[in-house]
């Protein structure tokens, strides 16, 4: 499990009879990576931070982490070139880098040996919402008019509600 060899190959001999041996012919020897996070179905919002993770079993340097929004046909945008095998990926999801997906998937592989990667399972990239007012110090009067404020990325209508107890 600690080698990484395109030129890999065994020999099995007869200790007791010199001449009693064979070998195979050369193979190539990789880990495995496994993606962990984001999982299956998982829902993350653009304009959040989240961890990609994943196991290795096996030899491997730097990872390189690409983003695909379309179930792993296409790997346009790379999130990081280089980064340390042994530690999660905190990423950021840019709605400037990234397109919103039903069928996003995320690829973690050898940075400097592109046939040992892993592929994460099928995750959803949402848009994201956030109020911009009313806000804690505001005072609504019933009957006055008021502008309620918000920011989108990716969502085109939205739901207002209230609630009178201050649980949404």
């Amino acid at each position: 499990t600690d080698v990484k060899s395109l030129s890999c190959a065994f020999r099995v001999s007869d200790p007791n009879h010199a001449n009693s041996k064979s070998s195979s012919n050369n193979f190539e020897m990789r880990g495995v990576i496994t993606v962990t996070q984001p999982a299956l179905d998982v829902e993350w919002n653009e304009n959040t931070t989240k961890n990609i993770t994943w196991n290795i079993t096996g030899v491997c340097g730097n990872v390189k982490i690409e983003y695909s929004p379309d179930n792993g046909s296409n790997w346009p945008v790379t999130l990081v070139g280089s980064w340390p095998s042994t530690s999660a990926y905190p990423w950021t999801l840019n709605p400037a880098n990234i397109d919103l997906s039903n069928t996003a998937k995320i690829r973690v592989s050898d940075a400097e040996y592109a046939t040992l990667y892993g592929v994460s399972s099928k995750f959803i990239v949402l848009g994201d919402v956030q109020l911009v007012a009313p806000i804690a110090t505001d005072k609504l009067t019933v009957g006055s008019p008021f502008t309620i404020v918000w920011t989108s990325v990716g969502s085109g209508m939205v739901d207002i509600s209230y609630s009178k107890t201050g649980v949404p």
